[in-house]
């Protein structure tokens, strides 16, 4: 069963309601960088294309194709752990607040 943290904007609309599952992201495992762009999270895309870039540039000469694989899992493997926690730290700082301190099940 799936867990939920539900955030509003105090005064908004019925429709400033968004809900955050808790725990693993299946979407960020799949889709790794491209997940970071749907939900907006530019800081972690810029910071991930750049470290990725200093990676190529420094050891682009001795990188191979287990090592890119690696690197590429690795980065989907954090991003799908900490990603939701990503995101309700975006929807913070987007002025949203959590509506309630338990999450709710679906």
């Amino acid at each position: 069963m799936a867990k939920y943290t539900i955030y509003t904007i105090e005064g908004g609309e019925p429709t400033d309601v968004k809900a955050v599952q808790v725990g693993w992201n299946m979407s960020a495992l799949k889709y790794g960088i491209f997940w970071c762009i749907y939900k907006k999270l530019w800081l972690y895309f810029f910071l991930i294309t750049v470290m990725f870039i200093v990676t190529l540039i420094y050891v682009g000469d001795s990188i191979t194709l287990f090592s890119f694989f690696f690197w590429w899992l690795l980065i989907h493997f954090v991003l799908s752990y900490q990603g939701n926690d990503l995101l309700g730290a975006k929807l913070t700082k987007d002025f949203y607040k959590e509506a309630y301190v338990e999450p709710i099940s679906r």
